[in-house]
C-alpha cells in the first residue's frame, strides 16, 4: 500500500509541476502577445501622425509655391525640417500651421523613440520596425540636431512637447542602408 501511495503522491506532484509550468508558459505567451499588440497599436498611431504631418506639409508647400514672393523657399526636394530651419532663421515668426508641423515632427520623433524602446527588447519587433520605418528612423537620427535647434528658438513663442530620443539614437538600422 505504501508503494501505491508513494507512486500516487509522485504522480500528483508531477501533475502539479506540469500544470504550474503550463500556467507560467501561458502567462509569458499572453504577456508577449499583449506587448506585441501595444507595439502594433503604436505603429498604427505613428502612421496617423505621419499622415497628418505629410498633409500639413503639403498644405504649407502648396501655399508657399502659390506665393510668387516666397515660392523659391521650397524646392522639390525640400524636407519639412529644411523648410522649418529656413523659416526659423527669418525674422518673421512661424505661423500656427508651421508650429503644428514642428509639433508633429516632435511627436514623430518621440513615438519612433518609444517604438525603438520596444524593439530593442525583442528581435521580432526590431525586424518589423527596421523593415517598415528604417528611412524614418535614419531621417530622425540624422536630423535630431535640427529639430532641437528649431525647437529651442520656437519654444519662446509656444509650448511644445518635450522630444524623447534616447532609444532612437541607439537603435541600429544597419543592413538597410548602404
Amino acid at each position: 500500500m505504501d508503494d501505491w501511495q508513494t507512486i500516487a503522491n509522485i504522480a500528483i506532484l508531477l501533475a502539479v509541476i506540469i500544470t504550474i509550468g503550463v500556467f507560467i508558459w501561458e502567462v509569458i505567451a499572453s504577456r508577449r502577445e499583449r506587448t506585441f499588440s501595444v507595439f502594433l497599436r503604436l505603429l498604427d498611431y505613428y502612421e496617423k501622425i505621419m499622415s497628418e504631418r505629410r498633409r500639413k506639409w503639403k498644405t504649407i508647400k502648396e501655399t508657399v509655391k502659390d506665393n510668387a514672393k516666397i515660392a523659391e523657399e521650397i524646392g522639390d526636394k525640400t524636407s519639412t525640417l529644411d523648410y522649418l530651419l529656413t523659416r526659423a532663421k527669418q525674422e518673421e515668426p512661424l505661423y500656427a500651421i508651421e508650429h503644428e508641423l514642428l509639433e508633429h515632427e516632435i511627436r514623430s520623433l518621440s513615438l519612433l523613440n518609444e517604438l525603438c524602446k520596444y524593439a530593442s527588447k525583442d528581435e521580432q519587433k526590431a525586424l518589423v520596425l527596421r523593415v517598415s520605418y528604417s528611412s524614418e528612423i535614419s531621417y530622425y537620427q540624422n536630423r535630431l540636431k535640427d529639430i532641437l535647434l528649431i525647437l529651442d528658438k520656437e519654444k519662446q513663442l509656444r509650448l511644445f512637447s518635450i522630444p524623447q530620443y534616447g532609444h532612437l539614437q541607439k537603435f541600429s538600422i544597419g543592413g538597410y542602408f548602404g
